[in-house]
C-alpha cells in the first residue's frame, strides 16, 4: 500500500532500478516537517474490490495514486505516491508534474484503469505505465507498472510515497521491515471520539524489491526528494 512525506510525519523514497546509495543507519531528528494537506478533488479514477473482503479504496489524481482509503471509505491514509525519474545528473523529474496523463478502461465493467504518463518534454524521453486494480482477498492495492525508456537512455527511477495514516499526518511513524523487504507506515487518530490505528506496508513484487530505501521529514534535510533533487542521489 503506501512512503515520501507531507506534514509532521515520517514518509519513505525507496529505489526501484539503479545503482544502490550508500547506506546510512541513522533516524532523522530533523523534525517536525511541513503541515500535512491533502489531494485536489479533481479525480481520474476511483476503485475498490467487487468482494466485500477487501476494505480498501483508492483515488488516481494528476495521473498519481492519490488517496487510499482503509479499514471505512473515511479514513485516508495516503496523501500520495509517484515516480520520481532521473538520469542521475541533469534532472529529477516528478511523474505527476513532467508528465501527461491518459486513462483507460481496459474493462468497463471492472474497476482496473491504465494510466500511462508521458513525458512533457517535446521529444519525450520516457513512459510510465501504472495498472490499478485492488486485491479481492486482502487489503491491498496492487499497481503494475511499466517504464520505457523512450531514447534509448538508462534512467533511475524512485517510488515516492506520502503517507498520511488514519486520517492525518501528525505523529506518523515510518521505518524499514528488512526481514519482509516493507517500507512500514502507521499513524493513530482519534475519529469520532474514538482512537484508531492504521499500518501499511509498501512492496514491491520484484525478485530483488528495492535496491536502496530511506524516510524522512517533509523539506527537511531528511526529506528524501529534497536529498534527491540536490545532487541526483539518494544519499
Amino acid at each position: 500500500m503506501a512512503h515520501l512525506v507531507s506534514g509532521d510525519c515520517f514518509g519513505g523514497c525507496a529505489g526501484v532500478r539503479g545503482p544502490a546509495p550508500v547506506k546510512c543507519q541513522t533516524t532523522a531528528n530533523d523534525g517536525p516537517g511541513d503541515a500535512a494537506a491533502w489531494t485536489t478533488g479533481n479525480k481520474l479514477a476511483v476503485g475498490t474490490s467487487a468482494d466485500v473482503t477487501s476494505k480498501l479504496w483508492f483515488t488516481v489524481a494528476k495521473g498519481i495514486t492519490s488517496e487510499i482509503f482503509y479499514p471505512r471509505l473515511d479514513v485516508p491514509n495516503v496523501q500520495d505516491m509517484q515516480y520520481i525519474v532521473t538520469d542521475g545528473s541533469t534532472f529529477v523529474d516528478p511523474e505527476r508534474d513532467a508528465t501527461n496523463h491518459v486513462v483507460s478502461m481496459p474493462d468497463e465493467k471492472a474497476l482496473e484503469y491504465t494510466v500511462t504518463n508521458t513525458d512533457k518534454r517535446g521529444t519525450p524521453k520516457y513512459r510510465i505505465t501504472n495498472t490499478y486494480i485492488t486485491d479481492t482477498s486482502r487489503n491491498t492495492l496492487l499497481i503494475r507498472r511499466r517504464f520505457q525508456s523512450l531514447d534509448g537512455r538508462t534512467y533511475q527511477l524512485y517510488l515516492l510515497e506520502n503517507p498520511s495514516m488514519a486520517g492525518g499526518g501528525s505523529n506518523d511513524n515510518a521505518w524499514w521491515d528488512g526481514a519482509n523487504s516493507a517500507l512500514l507506515s502507521s499513524g493513530t487518530e482519534t475519529l469520532f471520539g474514538s482512537s484508531m490505528t492504521v499500518v501499511s506496508a509498501l512492496k514491491v513484487g520484484t525478485q530483488h524489491g528495492f535496491v536502496a530505501h530511506d524516510n524522512g521529514y517533509a523539506r527537511k534535510a531528511s526529506d528524501c526528494y529534497v536529498d534527491l533533487a540536490a545532487d541526483r542521489v539518494l544519499n
